[in-house]
C-alpha cells in the first residue's frame, strides 16, 4: 500500500494575514474622506465654472430678468453665484461604510431639483443640477476605493 503524506505550513499566518485583510475592509473611513474631499472640489468647482456641463448637460440659462439684475447688480459672478453661500455650502459626512455629499444653504433643493409655479410654490426655478453622479464621478470613486483596496491588501502582514 502506497502512503502519500502532505504537509502544508504556514496556513496560521495565512488565516490571520486574511482576518486582519477581512477587518479592514469594514472601514473605508479614510479613503472616503478622501473621496469626500475630491467631490466637493468637483462640484464646487468644476460643475459651477463648466454652468453643470461637467455632469453632463448644461445649466438652462437664467430668465432674462434674472440675467439683467445680476448683470447690474453681481456682474462677473457666474450663473448661480451671487455671494457664494451655495459654491462654498457643501460638506461630506462619513461613516466607515457611507459617504453622504450635500450642500448646506437651505436654497440649494430648490436649484438642484427644480420647482414649479402654483400657489405657495413661488418662482418656477428650473432644476440646474450641482450633485450628480456621472463617468467623472465613477472613475473618481474607483480610482479612491481600488487604491484603498490594494494598500489594505498590501498592508496586511504578520
Amino acid at each position: 500500500m502506497l502512503s502519500i503524506q502532505i504537509n502544508v505550513t504556514g496556513l496560521d499566518k495565512a488565516q490571520e494575514r486574511l482576518t486582519q485583510l477581512g477587518a479592514s475592509l469594514h472601514d473605508f473611513t479614510s479613503a472616503l474622506t478622501t473621496l469626500g474631499k475630491q467631490l466637493i472640489i468637483f462640484y464646487s468647482q468644476s460643475v459651477f465654472i463648466s454652468e453643470g456641463s461637467a455632469l453632463g448637460k448644461r445649466w438652462t440659462p437664467l430668465a432674462a430678468s434674472t440675467q439683467a439684475e445680476k448683470d447690474r447688480d453681481w456682474r462677473g459672478r457666474g450663473m448661480l453665484v451671487r455671494t457664494g453661500a451655495m459654491q462654498q455650502g457643501f460638506y461630506s459626512n462619513v461613516t466607515p461604510d457611507t459617504l453622504l455629499v450635500s450642500n448646506s444653504v437651505p436654497y440649494f433643493p430648490y436649484h438642484q431639483l427644480g420647482t414649479s409655479e402654483g400657489r405657495g410654490r413661488g418662482h418656477n426655478i428650473p432644476a440646474r443640477q450641482m450633485i450628480g453622479v456621472n463617468s467623472t464621478v465613477e472613475a473618481m470613486i474607483k480610482s479612491v476605493m481600488e487604491a484603498d483596496i490594494r494598500a489594505k491588501i498590501a498592508g496586511t502582514s504578520v
